[in-house]
Protein backbone atom coordinates (compact mmCIF):
# COMPACT_ATOMS: atom_id res chain seq x y z
CA UNK A 1 0.00 0.00 0.00
CA UNK A 2 1.16 3.23 -1.05
CA UNK A 3 -1.30 5.52 0.09
CA UNK A 4 -3.66 6.18 3.18
CA UNK A 5 -5.89 8.36 2.21
CA UNK A 6 -8.55 9.29 5.43
CA UNK A 7 -11.56 11.83 5.23
CA UNK A 8 -13.72 11.49 8.18
CA UNK A 9 -16.82 14.42 7.86
CA UNK A 10 -17.92 13.50 11.19
CA UNK A 11 -17.13 12.33 14.40
CA UNK A 12 -18.32 9.04 15.68
CA UNK A 13 -20.60 9.50 18.87
CA UNK A 14 -18.99 6.74 20.50
CA UNK A 15 -15.81 8.28 21.45
CA UNK A 16 -14.22 4.37 22.10
CA UNK A 17 -15.08 4.04 18.01
CA UNK A 18 -12.99 6.77 17.06
CA UNK A 19 -10.06 5.92 19.06
CA UNK A 20 -10.35 2.20 17.22
CA UNK A 21 -10.87 3.72 14.15
CA UNK A 22 -7.16 5.86 15.27
CA UNK A 23 -5.94 2.78 15.93
CA UNK A 24 -6.84 1.32 12.81
CA UNK A 25 -5.10 3.62 10.83
CA UNK A 26 -1.40 3.90 12.66
CA UNK A 27 -1.67 -0.22 12.54
CA UNK A 28 -2.54 0.47 8.52
CA UNK A 29 0.32 2.94 8.39
CA UNK A 30 3.02 1.11 10.11
CA UNK A 31 2.35 -2.17 8.54
CA UNK A 32 2.61 -0.21 5.14
CA UNK A 33 5.70 0.93 6.43
CA UNK A 34 8.44 0.32 3.99
CA UNK A 35 6.34 1.05 1.13
CA UNK A 36 4.17 3.94 2.07
CA UNK A 37 4.40 7.44 0.07
CA UNK A 38 1.63 9.44 1.45
CA UNK A 39 -0.51 9.91 4.66
CA UNK A 40 -3.60 12.25 4.09
CA UNK A 41 -5.81 12.38 7.72
CA UNK A 42 -8.52 14.68 7.17
CA UNK A 43 -11.41 15.08 9.60
CA UNK A 44 -11.96 14.72 13.79
CA UNK A 45 -9.29 12.12 14.04
CA UNK A 46 -6.75 11.74 17.32
CA UNK A 47 -3.46 12.11 15.93
CA UNK A 48 -1.68 11.46 18.75
CA UNK A 49 -2.93 7.91 18.97
CA UNK A 50 -1.87 7.46 15.34
CA UNK A 51 1.39 9.09 15.85
CA UNK A 52 2.26 7.60 18.70
CA UNK A 53 2.33 4.34 17.05
CA UNK A 54 3.92 5.43 14.64
CA UNK A 55 6.67 7.04 16.81
CA UNK A 56 8.96 3.70 17.30
CA UNK A 57 8.83 3.17 13.48
CA UNK A 58 9.58 6.64 12.09
CA UNK A 59 13.33 5.62 10.97
CA UNK A 60 11.81 2.78 8.57
CA UNK A 61 9.19 4.94 6.50
CA UNK A 62 11.88 5.19 4.02
CA UNK A 63 9.31 6.30 0.86
CA UNK A 64 7.13 8.64 2.96
CA UNK A 65 7.56 11.87 0.80
CA UNK A 66 4.03 13.51 1.76
CA UNK A 67 1.86 13.95 4.80
CA UNK A 68 -2.00 16.22 4.77
CA UNK A 69 -3.53 17.01 8.27
CA UNK A 70 -6.98 18.75 7.91
CA UNK A 71 -9.39 19.79 9.73
CA UNK A 72 -8.35 18.01 13.34
CA UNK A 73 -11.07 18.29 16.88
CA UNK A 74 -10.29 19.91 20.00
CA UNK A 75 -8.26 16.81 20.95
CA UNK A 76 -6.38 17.15 17.55
CA UNK A 77 -3.03 17.09 18.57
CA UNK A 78 -0.97 18.44 15.88
CA UNK A 79 2.08 18.82 18.04
CA UNK A 80 2.47 15.04 18.89
CA UNK A 81 2.73 14.65 15.26
CA UNK A 82 4.98 17.40 14.63
CA UNK A 83 7.71 15.45 16.68
CA UNK A 84 7.17 12.44 14.23
CA UNK A 85 7.29 13.71 11.01
CA UNK A 86 10.26 15.30 12.59
CA UNK A 87 12.26 12.27 12.28
CA UNK A 88 10.88 11.09 9.07
CA UNK A 89 14.00 10.03 6.60
CA UNK A 90 12.17 10.96 3.57
CA UNK A 91 9.41 13.59 4.07
CA UNK A 92 9.52 16.08 1.58
CA UNK A 93 5.87 17.66 1.58
CA UNK A 94 4.04 18.57 4.44
CA UNK A 95 0.70 20.69 4.97
CA UNK A 96 -1.56 21.40 8.47
CA UNK A 97 -4.73 22.67 7.51
CA UNK A 98 -6.45 24.10 10.92
CA UNK A 99 -9.87 24.24 11.55
CA UNK A 100 -12.33 26.60 13.45
CA UNK A 101 -11.88 23.91 16.60
CA UNK A 102 -8.46 25.16 16.75
CA UNK A 103 -8.71 27.74 19.63
CA UNK A 104 -5.73 29.06 20.51
CA UNK A 105 -2.27 28.86 18.46
CA UNK A 106 0.46 25.70 18.32
CA UNK A 107 3.19 27.63 19.75
CA UNK A 108 5.64 25.53 19.52
CA UNK A 109 4.29 23.28 16.49
CA UNK A 110 7.38 24.93 13.97
CA UNK A 111 9.80 24.68 16.68
CA UNK A 112 8.84 21.05 17.53
CA UNK A 113 8.68 20.29 13.61
CA UNK A 114 12.33 21.84 13.11
CA UNK A 115 13.94 22.04 16.17
CA UNK A 116 12.41 19.57 18.82
CA UNK A 117 13.46 19.37 22.09
CA UNK A 118 14.89 16.39 23.58
CA UNK A 119 11.96 16.01 26.33
CA UNK A 120 9.39 16.19 23.51
CA UNK A 121 10.75 13.38 21.47
CA UNK A 122 11.38 11.18 24.66
CA UNK A 123 7.65 12.25 25.75
CA UNK A 124 6.46 10.61 22.32
CA UNK A 125 9.44 7.55 21.43
CA UNK A 126 10.77 6.99 24.44
CA UNK A 127 14.48 7.34 25.66
CA UNK A 128 15.75 5.67 22.19
CA UNK A 129 13.79 8.54 20.32
CA UNK A 130 16.58 11.17 20.90
CA UNK A 131 19.23 9.62 19.26
CA UNK A 132 16.84 10.53 15.97
CA UNK A 133 16.49 14.20 16.97
CA UNK A 134 18.64 16.51 14.15
CA UNK A 135 18.77 20.29 13.33
CA UNK A 136 15.74 21.13 11.39
CA UNK A 137 14.03 19.00 8.29
CA UNK A 138 17.06 19.01 5.89
CA UNK A 139 15.17 16.83 2.71
CA UNK A 140 11.27 19.20 3.03
CA UNK A 141 10.67 21.24 -0.22
CA UNK A 142 7.05 21.97 0.43
CA UNK A 143 5.78 23.39 3.52
CA UNK A 144 2.06 24.70 4.39
CA UNK A 145 0.73 26.25 7.37
CA UNK A 146 -3.24 27.32 6.89
CA UNK A 147 -5.79 28.38 9.42
CA UNK A 148 -9.45 29.16 8.20
CA UNK A 149 -9.53 32.92 6.40
CA UNK A 150 -11.68 34.23 9.14
CA UNK A 151 -9.73 32.90 12.18
CA UNK A 152 -9.40 34.88 15.18
CA UNK A 153 -6.95 33.08 17.08
CA UNK A 154 -4.55 36.28 18.36
CA UNK A 155 -0.85 35.75 17.30
CA UNK A 156 1.21 35.36 20.50
CA UNK A 157 4.70 34.15 19.24
CA UNK A 158 7.06 34.48 16.38
CA UNK A 159 7.98 32.27 13.72
CA UNK A 160 10.95 30.22 14.80
CA UNK A 161 14.35 31.23 13.33
CA UNK A 162 14.74 27.94 12.19
CA UNK A 163 12.32 28.62 9.31
CA UNK A 164 15.34 30.66 7.61
CA UNK A 165 16.90 27.73 7.28
CA UNK A 166 14.90 25.22 5.35
CA UNK A 167 17.43 26.79 1.80
CA UNK A 168 15.75 23.72 0.38
CA UNK A 169 12.07 24.50 0.30
CA UNK A 170 10.68 25.41 -3.12
CA UNK A 171 7.00 26.23 -1.70
CA UNK A 172 5.77 27.94 1.06
CA UNK A 173 2.37 28.32 2.30
CA UNK A 174 1.53 30.57 5.34
CA UNK A 175 -1.73 31.04 5.52
CA UNK A 176 -3.40 32.88 8.65
CA UNK A 177 -0.73 31.45 10.33
CA UNK A 178 -0.72 33.55 13.92
CA UNK A 179 2.51 35.34 14.40
CA UNK A 180 4.03 38.23 16.26
CA UNK A 181 7.36 38.46 14.13
CA UNK A 182 9.15 36.84 10.74
CA UNK A 183 12.69 35.31 10.63
CA UNK A 184 14.82 36.43 7.85
CA UNK A 185 13.75 34.70 4.33
CA UNK A 186 16.83 36.32 2.28
CA UNK A 187 18.42 32.11 2.74
CA UNK A 188 15.71 30.62 1.10
CA UNK A 189 16.43 31.38 -2.32
CA UNK A 190 15.29 27.95 -3.76
CA UNK A 191 11.44 29.02 -3.37
CA UNK A 192 9.41 28.90 -6.14
CA UNK A 193 6.04 29.39 -4.99
CA UNK A 194 5.20 31.91 -1.71
CA UNK A 195 1.90 32.13 -0.48
CA UNK A 196 2.72 35.30 2.72
CA UNK A 197 -0.58 36.26 4.66
CA UNK A 198 0.55 35.49 8.01
CA UNK A 199 -2.29 36.73 11.25
CA UNK A 200 0.05 39.57 12.24
CA UNK A 201 -1.14 41.88 15.68
CA UNK A 202 -3.77 44.33 14.63
CA UNK A 203 -1.78 47.18 14.98
CA UNK A 204 1.28 45.53 12.64
CA UNK A 205 1.72 47.06 9.14
CA UNK A 206 1.97 44.01 6.27
CA UNK A 207 5.33 44.68 5.41
CA UNK A 208 7.54 42.46 2.77
CA UNK A 209 9.48 39.39 4.53
CA UNK A 210 12.66 40.84 5.20
CA UNK A 211 15.02 39.19 2.07
CA UNK A 212 12.01 38.99 -0.48
CA UNK A 213 14.40 40.74 -2.70
CA UNK A 214 17.16 37.64 -2.56
CA UNK A 215 13.99 35.35 -3.88
CA UNK A 216 14.60 35.44 -7.40
CA UNK A 217 13.81 31.89 -8.35
CA UNK A 218 9.83 32.79 -7.61
CA UNK A 219 7.76 31.60 -9.91
CA UNK A 220 4.43 32.56 -8.52
CA UNK A 221 3.83 34.80 -5.20
CA UNK A 222 0.27 35.77 -2.81
CA UNK A 223 1.15 38.35 -0.73
CA UNK A 224 -0.94 40.22 1.76
CA UNK A 225 1.06 43.86 1.92
CA UNK A 226 0.65 47.38 3.21
CA UNK A 227 -0.64 50.28 0.60
CA UNK A 228 1.30 51.66 -0.97
CA UNK A 229 2.66 48.52 -2.96
CA UNK A 230 5.95 48.04 -4.11
CA UNK A 231 7.99 45.03 -4.68
CA UNK A 232 11.36 44.45 -5.28
CA UNK A 233 12.26 44.67 -9.04
CA UNK A 234 15.20 41.15 -8.46
CA UNK A 235 12.10 39.23 -8.41
CA UNK A 236 11.01 40.12 -12.25
CA UNK A 237 12.78 37.95 -14.39
CA UNK A 238 11.09 34.31 -13.32
CA UNK A 239 7.95 36.09 -11.82
CA UNK A 240 4.78 34.48 -14.11
CA UNK A 241 2.48 35.23 -11.25
CA UNK A 242 1.68 38.00 -8.61
CA UNK A 243 -1.26 38.29 -6.63
CA UNK A 244 -1.67 40.82 -3.95
CA UNK A 245 -4.07 42.12 -1.66
CA UNK A 246 -3.57 45.57 -0.03
CA UNK A 247 -4.39 46.86 3.91
CA UNK A 248 -4.49 50.83 4.38
CA UNK A 249 -5.50 52.21 1.19
CA UNK A 250 -5.38 56.04 1.83
CA UNK A 251 -8.03 57.46 -0.41
CA UNK A 252 -7.17 61.13 0.21
CA UNK A 253 -3.42 60.60 -1.31
CA UNK A 254 -3.58 58.53 -4.50
CA UNK A 255 -0.37 59.81 -5.76
CA UNK A 256 1.50 57.70 -3.47
CA UNK A 257 1.08 54.64 -5.23
CA UNK A 258 3.21 54.41 -8.11
CA UNK A 259 3.35 51.81 -11.07
CA UNK A 260 6.94 52.44 -12.60
CA UNK A 261 8.29 49.28 -10.28
CA UNK A 262 6.20 47.18 -12.29
CA UNK A 263 7.55 47.53 -15.72
CA UNK A 264 10.35 45.78 -15.13
CA UNK A 265 7.63 42.29 -14.15
CA UNK A 266 7.13 41.76 -18.47
CA UNK A 267 6.96 37.54 -18.15
CA UNK A 268 3.38 38.21 -15.81
CA UNK A 269 0.96 35.74 -16.93
CA UNK A 270 -1.33 36.26 -14.01
CA UNK A 271 -1.92 39.33 -12.42
CA UNK A 272 -4.02 40.18 -8.93
CA UNK A 273 -4.07 43.85 -7.72
CA UNK A 274 -6.97 43.99 -4.96
CA UNK A 275 -7.87 46.92 -2.98
CA UNK A 276 -5.09 49.26 -4.43
CA UNK A 277 -6.77 52.32 -4.88
CA UNK A 278 -6.20 51.81 -8.95
CA UNK A 279 -8.45 54.83 -10.88
CA UNK A 280 -7.05 54.18 -13.97
CA UNK A 281 -4.75 51.75 -15.81
CA UNK A 282 -1.43 52.43 -16.01
CA UNK A 283 0.79 52.02 -18.97
CA UNK A 284 3.09 49.65 -16.66
CA UNK A 285 -0.18 47.10 -17.03
CA UNK A 286 -1.39 47.84 -20.31
CA UNK A 287 1.72 47.28 -21.99
CA UNK A 288 1.80 43.63 -20.29
CA UNK A 289 1.37 41.43 -22.99
CA UNK A 290 1.75 37.99 -22.10
CA UNK A 291 -1.39 38.60 -19.33
CA UNK A 292 -3.87 35.81 -19.69
CA UNK A 293 -5.50 36.63 -16.33
CA UNK A 294 -6.00 40.48 -14.65
CA UNK A 295 -7.70 40.45 -11.23
CA UNK A 296 -7.89 44.27 -10.62
CA UNK A 297 -11.33 43.71 -7.92
CA UNK A 298 -11.80 46.62 -5.30
CA UNK A 299 -10.88 49.34 -6.52
CA UNK A 300 -11.70 52.79 -8.75
CA UNK A 301 -11.84 51.49 -12.03
CA UNK A 302 -14.37 53.33 -14.13
CA UNK A 303 -13.29 52.63 -17.89
CA UNK A 304 -10.54 50.40 -19.54
CA UNK A 305 -8.03 51.33 -22.14
CA UNK A 306 -7.01 49.37 -24.96
CA UNK A 307 -3.77 47.82 -24.92
CA UNK A 308 -1.26 44.88 -25.47
CA UNK A 309 -2.63 43.22 -22.50
CA UNK A 310 -5.65 42.03 -24.77
CA UNK A 311 -4.22 40.33 -26.64
CA UNK A 312 -4.04 37.29 -24.37
CA UNK A 313 -6.26 37.70 -22.04
CA UNK A 314 -8.70 35.17 -21.07
CA UNK A 315 -9.82 35.79 -17.30
CA UNK A 316 -10.61 39.56 -15.71
CA UNK A 317 -12.23 40.01 -12.65
CA UNK A 318 -13.60 43.69 -12.53
CA UNK A 319 -15.70 43.68 -9.55
CA UNK A 320 -16.34 45.97 -6.80
CA UNK A 321 -15.08 49.15 -9.23
CA UNK A 322 -17.48 52.28 -10.50
CA UNK A 323 -17.68 51.08 -14.01
CA UNK A 324 -21.33 52.38 -15.20
CA UNK A 325 -20.54 51.71 -18.73
CA UNK A 326 -20.01 48.29 -20.02
CA UNK A 327 -15.92 48.87 -21.11
CA UNK A 328 -15.81 48.36 -24.43
CA UNK A 329 -11.80 47.64 -25.24
CA UNK A 330 -12.37 44.47 -22.90
CA UNK A 331 -13.98 43.68 -27.17
CA UNK A 332 -10.80 43.06 -28.28
CA UNK A 333 -9.86 40.21 -25.95
CA UNK A 334 -10.35 37.78 -28.33
CA UNK A 335 -9.66 35.15 -25.97
CA UNK A 336 -11.64 36.30 -23.22
CA UNK A 337 -13.41 32.90 -21.45
CA UNK A 338 -14.79 34.40 -18.43
CA UNK A 339 -15.42 38.23 -17.11
CA UNK A 340 -16.80 39.59 -13.79
CA UNK A 341 -18.30 42.88 -13.76
CA UNK A 342 -20.71 42.92 -10.89
CA UNK A 343 -20.91 45.02 -7.84
CA UNK A 344 -19.75 48.21 -9.02
CA UNK A 345 -20.45 51.22 -6.72
CA UNK A 346 -21.08 54.87 -7.32
CA UNK A 347 -17.61 57.71 -6.79
CA UNK A 348 -18.33 58.28 -3.75
CA UNK A 349 -17.78 55.26 -1.82
CA UNK A 350 -16.24 52.12 -2.51
CA UNK A 351 -16.66 48.27 -2.43
CA UNK A 352 -20.79 47.82 -2.91
CA UNK A 353 -22.84 50.81 -2.99
CA UNK A 354 -25.12 52.02 -0.52
CA UNK A 355 -29.10 51.63 -1.15
CA UNK A 356 -30.29 55.19 -2.55
CA UNK A 357 -27.09 55.85 -4.38
CA UNK A 358 -27.12 57.53 -7.76
CA UNK A 359 -24.10 56.74 -10.52
CA UNK A 360 -22.28 59.68 -12.55
CA UNK A 361 -22.33 60.14 -15.67
CA UNK A 362 -25.55 57.74 -16.15
CA UNK A 363 -29.22 57.86 -15.81
CA UNK A 364 -29.44 54.47 -13.96
CA UNK A 365 -28.64 54.61 -10.04
CA UNK A 366 -27.73 51.70 -7.53
CA UNK A 367 -30.25 48.75 -7.79
CA UNK A 368 -30.31 45.47 -5.46
CA UNK A 369 -28.60 42.66 -7.35
CA UNK A 370 -29.38 39.53 -5.14
CA UNK A 371 -26.06 39.79 -2.00
CA UNK A 372 -25.92 43.64 -2.40
CA UNK A 373 -26.30 46.83 -4.08
CA UNK A 374 -24.74 47.71 -7.59
CA UNK A 375 -24.70 50.39 -10.03
CA UNK A 376 -26.60 50.29 -13.34
CA UNK A 377 -24.34 49.35 -16.56
CA UNK A 378 -25.17 50.19 -19.75
CA UNK A 379 -24.36 48.55 -22.71
CA UNK A 380 -25.38 49.73 -26.16
CA UNK A 381 -25.84 47.81 -29.53
CA UNK A 382 -21.94 47.60 -30.16
CA UNK A 383 -21.25 46.19 -26.93
CA UNK A 384 -23.43 43.16 -27.23
CA UNK A 385 -22.53 42.66 -30.90
CA UNK A 386 -19.19 42.49 -29.79
CA UNK A 387 -19.60 40.22 -26.86
CA UNK A 388 -21.66 38.06 -29.25
CA UNK A 389 -18.48 37.98 -31.40
CA UNK A 390 -16.01 36.89 -28.68
CA UNK A 391 -16.09 32.76 -29.38
CA UNK A 392 -13.86 31.94 -26.55
CA UNK A 393 -16.46 33.68 -24.13
CA UNK A 394 -18.29 30.94 -21.77
CA UNK A 395 -19.16 33.59 -18.63
CA UNK A 396 -20.11 36.98 -17.71
CA UNK A 397 -21.27 37.64 -14.13
CA UNK A 398 -23.33 40.48 -13.72
CA UNK A 399 -26.29 41.41 -10.99
CA UNK A 400 -29.61 40.48 -12.16
CA UNK A 401 -30.75 44.40 -11.88
CA UNK A 402 -27.12 45.35 -13.47
CA UNK A 403 -27.09 44.97 -17.46
CA UNK A 404 -29.00 48.51 -19.00
CA UNK A 405 -29.19 47.52 -23.23
CA UNK A 406 -30.03 50.63 -25.24
CA UNK A 407 -30.81 49.43 -29.09
CA UNK A 408 -31.48 52.49 -31.30
CA UNK A 409 -35.14 52.42 -31.88
CA UNK A 410 -36.34 49.91 -29.24
CA UNK A 411 -37.02 50.06 -25.68
CA UNK A 412 -34.24 49.08 -23.04
CA UNK A 413 -33.73 45.57 -22.68
CA UNK A 414 -32.53 43.97 -19.40
CA UNK A 415 -30.64 41.06 -18.02
CA UNK A 416 -33.04 37.99 -19.31
CA UNK A 417 -32.92 39.80 -22.45
CA UNK A 418 -29.26 39.92 -22.57
CA UNK A 419 -28.84 36.13 -21.18
CA UNK A 420 -31.51 35.14 -23.93
CA UNK A 421 -29.46 36.60 -26.45
CA UNK A 422 -25.96 35.42 -25.54
CA UNK A 423 -26.89 31.87 -25.03
CA UNK A 424 -28.70 31.83 -28.66
CA UNK A 425 -26.09 33.48 -30.12
CA UNK A 426 -22.34 32.31 -29.10
CA UNK A 427 -23.47 29.61 -26.05
CA UNK A 428 -22.19 32.00 -23.61
CA UNK A 429 -23.42 31.93 -19.98
CA UNK A 430 -24.64 35.36 -18.32
CA UNK A 431 -25.07 34.67 -14.65
CA UNK A 432 -25.23 36.77 -11.26
CA UNK A 433 -23.85 33.46 -9.03
CA UNK A 434 -21.05 35.52 -8.37
CA UNK A 435 -18.64 32.15 -7.97
CA UNK A 436 -19.63 30.80 -11.43
CA UNK A 437 -16.31 33.25 -12.04
CA UNK A 438 -13.11 30.68 -11.88
CA UNK A 439 -10.57 32.06 -9.40
CA UNK A 440 -7.12 31.77 -10.04
CA UNK A 441 -5.97 28.62 -8.31
CA UNK A 442 -3.69 28.08 -5.89
CA UNK A 443 -2.57 24.17 -6.35
CA UNK A 444 0.46 24.99 -6.46
CA UNK A 445 0.32 25.10 -2.81
CA UNK A 446 -1.68 21.83 -2.29
CA UNK A 447 -0.59 18.54 -1.68
CA UNK A 448 -2.57 16.16 -4.23
CA UNK A 449 -3.28 12.55 -3.70
CA UNK A 450 -1.24 9.86 -5.71
CA UNK A 451 -4.48 8.23 -6.35
CA UNK A 452 -6.98 10.90 -7.59
CA UNK A 453 -9.87 8.05 -8.09
CA UNK A 454 -8.96 6.81 -4.38
CA UNK A 455 -11.92 5.53 -2.17
CA UNK A 456 -13.24 2.66 -4.12
CA UNK A 457 -12.23 -0.95 -5.04
CA UNK A 458 -10.13 -2.95 -3.02
CA UNK A 459 -6.28 -3.34 -2.68
CA UNK A 460 -4.35 -4.00 -5.73
CA UNK A 461 -1.11 -4.11 -7.18
CA UNK A 462 -1.83 -0.03 -8.42
CA UNK A 463 -0.90 0.29 -4.55
CA UNK A 464 -4.32 1.67 -3.03
CA UNK A 465 -5.68 0.02 -0.23
CA UNK A 466 -9.29 0.27 1.59
CA UNK A 467 -8.44 0.06 5.53
CA UNK A 468 -11.65 -1.88 6.10
CA UNK A 469 -9.91 -5.15 5.04
CA UNK A 470 -7.19 -4.58 7.34
CA UNK A 471 -7.06 -6.47 10.47
CA UNK A 472 -7.65 -4.47 13.66
CA UNK A 473 -4.63 -6.31 15.59
CA UNK A 474 -1.95 -4.12 16.00
CA UNK A 475 1.55 -4.61 14.49
CA UNK A 476 4.21 -6.64 16.30
CA UNK A 477 7.06 -4.57 17.73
Amino acid sequence: MKEIDVDIRNAPADEVLLHRLCELIGGAAVAARAYLRSLRLSGPLHLGVIFHMLAPWAAHFVQLEAVMLAQGAVDWQPAVAACVLHQLPALQQLQFRFSFNDEKPPRDLLSLLLLPSVAAAVAVAGANGTAALRPGMPQLQHLALVYPPRSVIPPTAPLPDALSLLTQLTALKLKRYPTTAVPSFAALTNLRFLLWDPALPADAAYTMPDGLEQLTQLECLWIVAQWPLQLPTSLAPNLRGLHTMVRGQQEDDPELQRWDWLGHFTQLRSLRLQGVGMRELPWEIASLSQLTRLDLMVNHLEELPAGPYLRQLQYVHLGNNRFSRFPSALLEAENLVAAYLANQSTSSGSGRSSPGGSSTGSSYGVMRCGTGFTRRMELMAADVEGLLALRSLRTLVMGNLQPVIILPGLARQDFSWLQRYLRQGSGARLTSNELAYPLQGKEVFDIQPLLPGFGGGGGGSDGSGRLDSLSLEPPPR
